[in-house]
């Protein structure tokens, strides 16, 4: 249907740009050509109002009908929704706009020829067989006023026989190519004005300089409307800084019919960014909007086909993050007509601190342990938001509140997926409940994220020799995480740990003892490290009786552990686990090798028990160990003596005193006094009877009663 010069038929209107020419857009005029030409059946220019959407779209559809006989299409259609304009003295209703679904079918249809009265069914059945004969490009411009689902559904059947350019404030979303429209660059927007005040012949802004005129662009936010309207304002009589002053009409008409359009969860993420005074990312906007997840992601797809919002990249931190900001021109709008209260603003305010506390008190957590549950890696802002929410998971963890727990976990895992943290927490978790297969699931799909992550390595190493007895993998990862973390404590317990297990003792004591020599270890790892020493000395003595009868080297490798053991009291390193790794030690050196194969030794072991037989806690173990001796050695025990003092001091509030003896003086607890309440009755001089026990400082009074004459 192309006409005898080669060019399509078309009903498009003479470009208001034709006074001044069309200024600079070539690379927005190549892409949407670009587009229109290629495969896609639906693009649409997206923008603020006045941005220049029409201007562009009428000058491709120019552009393309140049191409003469290379044009594709028989037919371009233009059709208008725009209802209002602009001028200085406000905005203006256009007469006979088209104002719904019906208005446009009987445009098209009236451009295509089909005059006669028909119902909408009809005319649009008219159209789209139409469409099925001739190549038609359709343009819609200015969307936006009559979008409703009637048009999308009219769009999406004949944008299969057609291809559809559309220019709107709001976007399609899944049946369009979007193409994003922003302001004029500074120097095509000084052209502008300069070409408009040539026409008007105004001596006002032909005078302006160059400096004074970017400050008047950047004012109007790079906008070929708002530079219009300024300059025929200026034609008024109005003055340059008047004109700026009084924008109102200009951001009504710009964005108002999208702004109303918004939903709730919209515009209060709009006002949470503004109301931050900084970008935003999803995670950030999540924790302060409280909207869940989806409901986010539903409203920033809504923000996505206007303007309101923009993304970023914040290069901050090691990975690339994308952020959100409300653009200078929309941002303008609100604060002059949608105020944010204070209340929201001080409400966002304490939020962000509230996260970043929370951030802080995680970080001193994780440099204090980088192996502890509560270590969370944060590198960036998202990461602090899911850290903070692994943080709770946790806590609701602690008093076995697992329903919360799971739930803090989930919502972590929709913000951030591919975040390790997230299944290592939610493992450990589903581990500590029994769910174990829930839990190796989630630490196999930490792993396949970052495979090389200590700490990760480390838990699961720990799940597979606790939790699942899988000694063979577990000492695979133990040894995986030692080499990336040799000087660290905790990585070193883990994997001598499964090597005694196993039976790889020598290994297991050479590596404890590297630890030891090589790292500054603070007391309770010391101690830590003692303690696995002598369990594994005991363990490989076992053995050697067990597998080979070798009575000689089982002794030797007991006398270690015990040896180890002594030098921990005289250094003062000794705690429960300790003494408890030491009396097994002493247990099985009785037990297991005959009197008859350890009479060189019997003095030794008893010796050894009446040394430090008053560190052992518990009365049952002692009464254990003496019913030991005496059965397998014949050792009778006498008891320990009683000694006689003085009570020296007494704190009443602490619950302690001292009883001075001729030679010393010992500290006395409450709860190792014989008689109940007898603490109360305490004076200073008070006689009293008690044995000599230890505690974590040393020797200490036990079995302490007030002396009663005979």
């Amino acid at each position: 249907m192309k006409q005898a010069d080669d060019e399509a038929f078309h009903n498009l209107p003479i470009p208001d740009f034709d006074e001044t020419g069309f200024i600079g857009r070539k690379k927005d005029v190549a892409d949407v050509e670009k587009l229109i030409l290629g495969n896609n059946r639906v693009v649409s220019i997206i923008g603020d109002g006045g941005i220049g959407k029409t201007a562009l779209a009428l000058k491709v559809a120019y552009e393309i009908l140049d191409l003469k006989e290379t044009n594709p299409f028989d037919i371009i259609i233009w059709v208008s929704a725009k209802t209002t304009m602009l001028t200085p003295l406000g905005v203006s209703e256009i007469e006979n706009a088209l104002r719904d679904f019906g208005g446009v079918i009987e445009n098209i249809s009236s451009t295509v020829g089909e005059r006669e009265a028909k119902s909408l069914e009809e005319r649009l059945k008219t159209i789209l067989e139409y469409l099925e004969v001739f190549d038609v490009l359709l343009i819609i411009d200015n969307l936006e006023t009559i979008l409703d689902e009637n048009i999308r559904s009219f769009i999406r059947e004949a944008s299969q026989q057609c291809k559809i350019l559309i220019t709107s404030r709001i976007g399609l979303g899944e049946l369009e190519f979007r193409r994003p429209l922003h302001g004029m660059s500074e120097h095509e927007s000084i052209q502008l004005v300069r070409s408009l005040a040539n026409l008007k012949k105004s001596n006002v802004l032909n005078r302006l300089e160059n400096q004074n005129l970017i400050r008047i662009i950047n004012q109007l936010h790079y906008n070929p409307l708002a530079l219009k309207w300024f300059v025929n304002s200026v034609e008024t009589g109005a003055s340059p800084s008047e004109v700026l002053n009084n924008q109102q009409n200009l951001l009504n008409f710009c964005l108002s019919n999208v702004y109303e359009k918004l939903s709730k969860n919209a515009i209060q993420i709009i006002n949470t960014i503004l109301a931050s005074r900084k970008s935003l990312n999803d995670a950030e906007l999540i924790f302060i909007t409280n909207l869940t997840s989806l409901e986010m992601r539903r409203a920033m797809n809504e923000l996505f086909a206007t303007t309101f919002i923009s993304r970023q990249i914040d290069h901050s931190s090691d990975q690339q993050e994308v952020k959100y900001i409300v653009p200078d021109f929309a941002q303008e709008y609100i604060l002059r007509n949608h105020q944010i209260s204070p209340e929201y603003i001080k409400s966002v305010s304490e939020s962000l601190r509230q996260l970043n506390l929370s951030t802080a008190n995680i970080k001193r957590v994780s440099g204090y342990n980088e192996f502890g549950v509560n270590a969370i890696s944060i590198t960036n802002s998202n990461e602090k938001v899911v850290g903070r929410l692994l943080n709770e998971a946790l806590k609701y963890s602690r008093i076995k509140d697992v329903d919360n727990a799971l739930k803090k976990v989930n919502e972590a895992k929709s913000i951030l997926p591919n975040y390790f943290e997230v299944y290592r927490v939610g493992a450990f978790i589903k581990a500590t409940y029994g769910d174990l297969l829930g839990a190796e699931t989630d630490y196999k799909t930490g792993l396949s994220i970052a495979p090389d992550n200590p700490r990760l390595l480390y838990f699961y190493g720990n799940f597979l020799l606790i939790n699942l007895n899988d000694l063979e993998n577990a000492v695979e990862y133990a040894k995986k995480v030692y080499e990336l973390r040799p000087e660290s404590p905790y990585p070193t317990f883990l994997l001598t740990r499964i090597l005694s297990t196993i039976g790889e003792y020598e290994s297991a004591i050479r590596i404890n003892e590297k630890l030891i020599t090589d790292s500054n270890l603070n007391h309770q790892n010391i101690r830590i490290a003692r303690t696995h020493q002598i369990k594994t000395y005991h363990l490989w003595g076992t053995e050697y009786i067990r597998k080979e009868g070798d009575f000689e080297k089982a002794k030797e490798k007991f006398k270690k552990g015990i040896k180890i053991f002594e030098e921990c009291v005289q250094n003062n390193l000794h705690d429960e686990k300790l003494i408890n790794a030491f009396v097994n030690t002493l247990k099985y050196f009785v037990q297991l090798i005959p009197k008859i194969q350890n009479e060189e030794n019997v003095d030794f072991i008893k010796r050894k028990y009446l040394d430090y037989h008053e560190l052992i806690s518990q009365d049952s173990q002692n009464e254990y160990f003496k019913n030991l001796l005496k059965n397998a050695y014949g050792i009778e025990l006498s008891p320990s003596p009683i000694l006689k003092g003085r009570i020296e001091k007494i704190f009443f509030k602490q619950k302690f005193a001292f009883i001075r003896t001729k030679s010393k003086s010992y500290f006395a607890h409450s709860n190792d006094f014989s008689v109940p309440n007898e603490f109360d009755n305490l004076e200073i001089g008070t006689p009293m009877d008690f044995s000599v026990g230890y505690n974590s400082k040393g020797e200490c009074a036990v079995d302490v009663s007030i002396h009663k004459e005979p």
